[in-house]
């Protein structure tokens, strides 16, 4: 499966830190490190980790 470097990045943070929950801010903290990015970054990002995952992007449960 082919995903975009920063969906990428964002799965690979998520597992590493898969013991706890991850917040939006420190989403954007760790993989946008200050930059100006536009609100919907890092639910797009998160919603095509969803898919890469099998899971709609519409699910509130946390990602397992």
């Amino acid at each position: 499966m082919v995903l975009q470097p920063r969906v990428f990045d964002t799965l690979r943070y998520l597992i590493e830190n898969s013991s706890r929950v991850v917040s939006r801010q420190e989403l954007l903290d760790a993989l946008w490190k200050g930059q100006r990015v536009k609100p919907g970054a890092v639910p797009w990002c998160v919603n095509h980790v969803r898919r890469a995952l099998g899971q709609r992007a519409l699910d509130k449960y946390p990602i397992d």
